[in-house]
């Protein structure tokens, strides 16, 4: 996402949580071949919206994810000044 880069990835892990579906990014279940090779066609052939959830997710990760937010909310977890 830092990169600027289209996404297409699975359900696992934390992806979910910075992935939003057809927002930054598509996003499907794991091992279901059928939704991946769709997904990977859908970015193939719409290059317009893949540049804009791109673009979004980008965004999204300098505002929510940059290393000076993670640092906040650790610190907010923990009850740290």
């Amino acid at each position: 996402g830092r990169a600027g880069l289209p996404v297409v990835a699975t359900r696992v892990g934390g992806i979910p949580e910075i992935l939003e579906h057809m927002r930054t990014g598509i996003i499907m279940r794991p091992k279901e071949a059928g939704e991946i090779k769709h997904a990977l066609l859908y970015a193939l052939t719409h290059e317009g919206e893949m540049h804009a959830y791109a673009r979004a997710l980008r965004e999204r990760v300098r505002m929510q994810f940059s290393l000076s937010h993670m640092i906040a909310e650790t610190k907010r977890a923990y009850g740290l000044p």
